[in-house]
Protein backbone atom coordinates (compact mmCIF):
# COMPACT_ATOMS: atom_id res chain seq x y z
CA UNK A 1 0.00 0.00 0.00
CA UNK A 2 1.71 3.24 -1.40
CA UNK A 3 1.86 5.69 1.10
CA UNK A 4 -0.99 8.21 0.16
CA UNK A 5 -3.44 5.21 0.27
CA UNK A 6 -2.58 4.36 3.69
CA UNK A 7 -2.40 7.73 4.64
CA UNK A 8 -6.28 8.10 3.68
CA UNK A 9 -7.07 4.95 4.93
CA UNK A 10 -5.18 5.57 8.57
CA UNK A 11 -7.42 8.29 8.76
CA UNK A 12 -10.39 6.59 7.94
CA UNK A 13 -10.21 4.08 10.12
CA UNK A 14 -9.25 6.97 13.19
CA UNK A 15 -12.27 9.10 11.76
CA UNK A 16 -14.75 5.72 11.97
CA UNK A 17 -13.83 4.34 15.54
CA UNK A 18 -16.09 7.17 16.28
CA UNK A 19 -13.36 7.38 19.85
CA UNK A 20 -14.87 10.32 22.29
CA UNK A 21 -11.40 11.08 23.12
CA UNK A 22 -10.72 12.01 19.67
CA UNK A 23 -12.19 15.77 18.05
CA UNK A 24 -10.70 15.57 14.42
CA UNK A 25 -8.41 13.59 12.07
CA UNK A 26 -6.85 15.86 9.14
CA UNK A 27 -3.97 15.04 6.77
CA UNK A 28 -0.90 17.11 7.22
CA UNK A 29 -1.64 18.83 4.00
CA UNK A 30 -5.51 19.80 4.76
CA UNK A 31 -3.40 20.99 8.37
CA UNK A 32 -0.48 23.01 6.83
CA UNK A 33 1.89 20.61 7.91
CA UNK A 34 5.01 20.56 5.61
CA UNK A 35 7.60 19.07 7.22
CA UNK A 36 6.41 15.31 5.64
CA UNK A 37 4.43 14.66 2.60
CA UNK A 38 2.18 12.07 4.65
CA UNK A 39 1.25 12.05 7.84
CA UNK A 40 -2.06 13.17 10.01
CA UNK A 41 -2.67 15.38 12.90
CA UNK A 42 -4.62 14.02 15.63
CA UNK A 43 -6.56 16.30 17.85
CA UNK A 44 -8.35 15.43 21.04
CA UNK A 45 -11.00 17.01 22.52
CA UNK A 46 -8.67 18.62 25.03
CA UNK A 47 -7.26 20.25 22.19
CA UNK A 48 -3.85 17.98 23.05
CA UNK A 49 -2.22 16.69 19.13
CA UNK A 50 -0.48 14.32 17.61
CA UNK A 51 1.32 14.23 14.45
CA UNK A 52 1.49 11.02 12.77
CA UNK A 53 3.96 11.88 10.26
CA UNK A 54 4.14 8.18 7.70
CA UNK A 55 7.06 7.06 5.76
CA UNK A 56 6.52 4.21 3.18
CA UNK A 57 9.78 1.77 2.03
CA UNK A 58 9.09 -0.45 -1.27
CA UNK A 59 9.40 -4.19 -1.06
CA UNK A 60 12.51 -5.90 -2.07
CA UNK A 61 13.67 -5.11 -5.56
CA UNK A 62 11.51 -1.77 -5.56
CA UNK A 63 9.10 -0.73 -7.39
CA UNK A 64 8.08 2.38 -10.25
CA UNK A 65 6.71 5.53 -8.32
CA UNK A 66 5.24 6.68 -12.10
CA UNK A 67 3.75 3.39 -12.89
CA UNK A 68 0.19 1.72 -11.08
CA UNK A 69 0.30 -0.03 -7.71
CA UNK A 70 0.49 -3.61 -7.71
CA UNK A 71 -2.02 -4.70 -4.74
CA UNK A 72 -1.07 -7.93 -3.00
CA UNK A 73 -3.14 -9.20 -0.56
CA UNK A 74 -3.30 -11.73 1.63
CA UNK A 75 -5.15 -12.95 5.03
CA UNK A 76 -4.93 -10.05 7.28
CA UNK A 77 -3.30 -10.40 10.98
CA UNK A 78 -5.34 -11.89 13.63
CA UNK A 79 -7.44 -9.99 15.55
CA UNK A 80 -6.04 -8.88 18.97
CA UNK A 81 -8.22 -7.69 22.29
CA UNK A 82 -9.05 -3.59 22.03
CA UNK A 83 -7.11 -2.41 24.44
CA UNK A 84 -9.12 0.70 24.75
CA UNK A 85 -8.33 4.21 24.70
CA UNK A 86 -9.55 7.06 26.76
CA UNK A 87 -8.57 10.39 28.51
CA UNK A 88 -7.12 9.91 31.11
CA UNK A 89 -7.56 12.74 33.79
CA UNK A 90 -8.24 14.93 30.92
CA UNK A 91 -5.02 13.47 29.52
CA UNK A 92 -3.58 11.61 26.79
CA UNK A 93 -1.75 8.66 27.35
CA UNK A 94 0.61 8.04 24.12
CA UNK A 95 1.88 4.53 25.77
CA UNK A 96 -1.71 4.01 25.24
CA UNK A 97 -2.89 5.36 22.23
CA UNK A 98 0.18 3.98 20.59
CA UNK A 99 -1.42 0.29 21.62
CA UNK A 100 -4.70 1.58 20.95
CA UNK A 101 -3.56 2.80 16.69
CA UNK A 102 -2.12 -0.76 16.54
CA UNK A 103 -4.69 -2.60 17.63
CA UNK A 104 -7.24 -0.44 15.27
CA UNK A 105 -5.05 -1.18 12.08
CA UNK A 106 -4.61 -4.61 13.04
CA UNK A 107 -8.08 -5.61 13.50
CA UNK A 108 -8.99 -3.54 10.65
CA UNK A 109 -8.99 -6.61 8.44
CA UNK A 110 -7.38 -5.25 5.70
CA UNK A 111 -6.26 -7.87 3.50
CA UNK A 112 -3.05 -5.91 2.41
CA UNK A 113 -2.01 -5.70 5.78
CA UNK A 114 0.38 -8.62 6.73
CA UNK A 115 1.55 -7.49 10.46
CA UNK A 116 1.26 -4.51 13.34
CA UNK A 117 3.99 -3.58 15.77
CA UNK A 118 4.31 -0.88 17.79
CA UNK A 119 7.67 0.79 18.24
CA UNK A 120 8.11 -0.25 22.14
CA UNK A 121 12.10 -0.54 22.21
CA UNK A 122 13.05 0.98 19.46
CA UNK A 123 14.55 4.17 18.69
CA UNK A 124 11.64 6.61 18.12
CA UNK A 125 10.09 5.78 21.33
CA UNK A 126 6.34 5.50 20.09
CA UNK A 127 5.27 4.54 16.66
CA UNK A 128 3.45 1.55 14.54
CA UNK A 129 5.17 -0.05 11.86
CA UNK A 130 2.74 -1.61 9.36
CA UNK A 131 4.15 -4.84 7.03
CA UNK A 132 2.13 -5.35 3.88
CA UNK A 133 1.91 -8.60 2.21
CA UNK A 134 3.71 -6.98 -0.86
CA UNK A 135 6.41 -6.66 1.14
CA UNK A 136 6.36 -3.07 1.60
CA UNK A 137 5.99 -1.15 4.87
CA UNK A 138 4.75 1.67 6.38
CA UNK A 139 6.38 3.25 9.71
CA UNK A 140 4.25 5.75 11.57
CA UNK A 141 6.60 8.08 13.80
CA UNK A 142 4.56 10.10 16.35
CA UNK A 143 6.70 13.40 15.13
CA UNK A 144 5.06 15.49 18.21
CA UNK A 145 2.92 15.19 20.84
CA UNK A 146 1.38 18.48 21.53
CA UNK A 147 -0.10 19.53 24.42
CA UNK A 148 -2.98 22.29 24.34
CA UNK A 149 -1.98 25.25 23.05
CA UNK A 150 1.46 24.28 21.90
CA UNK A 151 3.21 24.12 18.39
CA UNK A 152 4.88 22.18 16.51
CA UNK A 153 7.75 25.00 16.57
CA UNK A 154 8.61 24.91 20.22
CA UNK A 155 8.95 21.11 20.47
CA UNK A 156 11.47 19.13 18.70
CA UNK A 157 10.38 16.23 16.63
CA UNK A 158 10.00 13.01 17.95
CA UNK A 159 10.83 13.51 20.88
CA UNK A 160 7.35 12.55 22.03
CA UNK A 161 5.69 13.48 25.53
CA UNK A 162 4.48 10.62 27.68
CA UNK A 163 1.72 12.17 28.44
CA UNK A 164 -0.13 15.22 26.68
Amino acid sequence: MRAARFEQYLRDLLLGSANPAIKDVVTFADAGHKASPYGLQVTFTTGARILLQIVRTSAQGGESADKPEVVKTGDPPAPVPDPGFGLENDRVNVRAFEAWLAALVTNGGNPEVQEVRTFHGKTHRYGVEVAFHSGARAFVYFAHTLGPGQDVGAHPAFEAKDVI
